[in-house]
C-alpha cells in the first residue's frame, strides 16, 4: 500500500494540474470563466473528499457498504 504522505502529495499534485489547466483555459476563453471556475470548485471538492477518505479509510468503507444497501 502507498505511503499516506505520498498519496496526499499525489492528490495535491493532480489538483494543481487541474487548477493550472483551468487557469490557462480562462486565459484562452474568458467568456467561459464561470463554467471553468465551477470545474475548479468541483476539483477542490474531489480533493477534499479524497483527503477525507485517505485519512479515514475505515469510515470510507463503512459509507461505501452502507450506500450499497
Amino acid at each position: 500500500m502507498a505511503n499516506l504522505r505520498n498519496l496526499k502529495k499525489e492528490i495535491d499534485y493532480r489538483l494543481e494540474e487541474v487548477v493550472f489547466d483551468c487557469d490557462m483555459a480562462i486565459c484562452f476563453q474568458p467568456s467561459k470563466e464561470k463554467e471553468i471556475f465551477e470545474v475548479m470548485q468541483e476539483a477542490v471538492g474531489v480533493r477534499n473528499d479524497l483527503f477525507a477518505k485517505a485519512m479515514n479509510p475505515a469510515f470510507s468503507l463503512i459509507l461505501l457498504n452502507f450506500s450499497k444497501s
